[in-house]
């Protein structure tokens, strides 16, 4: 069975490189720092600086995973295993849904298979360091808590906000869900579950907010709220996204969801279909507003279609419900839209495969990281790695802020003047140890950001930091190699 391959495939790759100590995504290394900032006791959401400048996510995934990583003493396992964990979760989260919606076991796996199979075309995410597979998993948790019933509707409604809060918590777009799950509820007449799920979840989001906001004196607003909202969303850069990547990915699904819309629609039970098919738009549009926001925005990355794939893999298994359950008359158009059903269902994991060789890290892969830190660990401190911070705690140096982070500032800047402001009262904050010469030692990146600041002109000579030998590279996400040590003479 196509689902159960594409679980496999998963589960091999991620525990291929599950242990691999260096990062599989360059942000990765943004998500060290932050865990290795809660393991110090320091806080998370601050005014920027050299030393840490927050990522625009909410602290629930770093402060999983810091337990986990004081027990194991391993930062990056501990990211992978709150990642591969959460993935399984949402798995089985999702297999619930298809069942609290009355779909047969083999639809409800095959709609986990759907999901399984955008593991390529999402970025290989699902076992990578980052909150999404925490967030997706506590978002389809309140997913299913909204769907199952009837029976002990109160209960379920605050398990149900508490749930939704916690996706909050792990990825503020888990807001989007709010008034979709609220109408659905109120489509079905659970008049009380809707009101208890409605108001629980408000309260506890809008508490959490409030009370993170006065705790860190405003800069949880700044890094969760204001920082987002400003960056340019210009609408190439989704259908760039969509046309080159997602499209020729996700077309037999798209299609088949489509399909079964015009099944439910085209038949004389059209009425009766018809509010099951507007609650299965109300749990599915959500997601897709979740990946249009990510994926708009001018840093949007694959990653972003996530809920997208998980909505699509629910749609595209109650489509094919309707092609089974359907009565379609004379034979021969039963027998085309059969055909029809299993065409595109197999065509949908036919252009999902992917070889699993090209996301394992290889013995060259992991040489390359070591030798890396063999030469990082003999040159003069302080030391300056802008997209690889968290190999400066490996060799027990301090570390910095991920750069990343600082261009989310600098981007929006540009069209928020309250981030221009924060901008110009930092900048020298952040800017300044590298800027004026006190970094003793550079790990740059190919392509490199920083040629200007460290160069011969300005008193660095710069060596290759691999030499003949491969590079360190992550296996997903940006493409870049570190390529050179700068050492300040």
């Amino acid at each position: 069975m196509p689902s159960v391959a594409a679980l496999a495939g998963f589960l091999f790759v991620a525990a291929s490189r599950m242990s691999y100590p260096f990062a599989l995504e360059w942000m990765e290394s943004g998500t060290y720092l932050h865990v290795l900032q809660v393991l110090q006791g320091k806080p998370l959401y601050a005014a920027p600086s050299y030393e840490f400048i927050a990522m625009m996510y909410p602290p629930l995934y770093y402060y999983v995973a810091a337990p986990l990583a004081s027990v194991i003493h391993n930062i990056m396992l501990s990211m992978r295993l709150v990642s591969v964990g959460s993935s399984l979760v949402a798995f089985a989260m999702l297999y619930g849904v298809g069942r609290a919606r009355q779909l047969p076991r083999s639809l409800s796996f095959l709609a986990v298979g759907f999901a399984v199979a955008a593991y390529k075309a999402t970025g290989f995410w699902f076992d990578i360091g980052r909150v999404d597979m925490l967030f997706l998993a506590l978002l389809l948790l309140a997913y299913l808590l909204v769907t199952i019933g009837p029976g002990r509707e109160v209960f379920i409604g605050i398990a149900a906000g508490a749930a939704l809060f916690l996706a909050f918590t792990a990825k503020q777009q888990a807001v989007v869900a709010y008034p979709f799950l609220v109408a659905c509820l109120l489509l079905e007449r659970r008049l009380k579950k809707a009101l208890a799920f409605g108001v629980s979840a408000a309260i506890l989001m809008g508490l959490f907010f409030v009370a993170s906001n006065v705790t860190t004196e405003g800069w949880f607003q700044f890094y969760l709220l204001t920082l987002p909202m400003s960056a340019p969303s210009p609408l190439s850069g989704f259908t760039v996204t969509w046309q080159i990547l997602l499209a020729p990915s996700f077309w037999p699904l798209v299609a088949l969801a489509i399909f079964g819309a015009i099944l439910a629609l085209a038949v004389q039970h059209r009425r009766q279909n018809m509010p099951r098919l507007i609650s299965l738009s109300l749990l599915v549009l959500p997601l897709l507003i979740m990946s249009y926001l990510t994926l708009a925005k001018q840093w949007g990355y694959v990653n972003g279609f996530l809920p997208a794939a998980f909505g699509l893999a629910l749609a595209g298994a109650e489509a094919v419900f309707y092609a089974l359950e359907t009565p379609v008359s004379p034979r021969w158009a039963r027998a085309v839209v059969l055909t029809i059903t299993l065409v595109l269902v197999w065509l949908q994991f036919g252009v999902s495969r992917y070889d699993p060789r090209d996301q394992i890290p290889s013995a060259d892969d992991v040489a390359a990281g070591y030798r890396a830190l063999d030469k990082i660990s003999q040159a003069p401190a302080p030391i300056f790695a802008p997209t690889a911070a968290y190999l400066l705690d490996m060799v027990g140096q301090p570390m910095h802020f991920q750069a990343s982070a600082f261009s989310d500032i600098l981007l929006a800047a540009r069209s928020n003047p309250a981030v221009e402001d924060v901008l110009t009262r930092y900048q020298a904050d952040i800017s300044e140890p590298y800027l004026r010469g006190r970094a003793a030692t550079a790990v740059l990146p190919d392509p490199n950001w920083y040629a200007q600041v460290f160069s011969q002109k300005n008193g660095y000579a710069c060596e290759s930091l691999t030499g003949d030998n491969a590079p360190l590279a992550p296996l997903t996400g940006a493409r870049y190699v570190l390529g050179e040590l700068c050492i300040r003479r």
